[in-house]
C-alpha cells in the first residue's frame, strides 16, 4: 500500500460533525495509531481510510490517485491492513493478548 493523505477531510452524521477538517499523510509502510477517548472518532476516521464509508466532504488519495472513485481492493486495502481495538469494559477479564488468537 502507498502513501496515503487525508486533505481537509470531514465526517458528520446529519448536524452532528464527528470528523472535523482533517490533513493527514501516512507514508508508505507507516505504522499509525489512533488513540483518545469513546466517541472521539477513531474507528470513523478508520472506516474512512478504508473506504469502508464516503467521506462527508474532502479527499483521501493514495499515491495521489483519488481514494473514492477506485475503490478499496483497487487501492491495495485490504481488511488484513486495518484493525480496530476495543478497550474497556467488555473486552476485562474475558480475553487476554494470548487468548485472542
Amino acid at each position: 500500500m502507498g502513501k496515503i493523505t487525508l486533505s481537509r477531510i470531514t465526517e458528520s452524521f446529519g448536524d452532528t460533525e464527528v470528523i472535523p477538517p482533517l490533513d493527514l499523510t501516512i507514508e508508505a509502510g507507516e505504522f499509525v495509531v489512533f488513540v483518545g477517548p469513546s466517541g472521539c472518532g477513531k474507528s470513523t476516521l478508520l472506516r474512512l481510510v478504508a473506504r469502508l464509508e464516503d467521506v462527508t466532504s474532502g479527499v483521501i488519495t493514495t499515491d495521489g490517485a483519488e481514494a473514492g472513485r477506485l475503490g478499496a481492493h483497487t487501492i491495495g486495502i485490504r481488511p488484513e491492513h486495518v484493525a480496530i481495538s476495543r478497550e474497556g469494559g467488555e473486552w476485562q477479564g474475558r480475553i487476554t493478548a494470548t487468548r485472542s488468537g
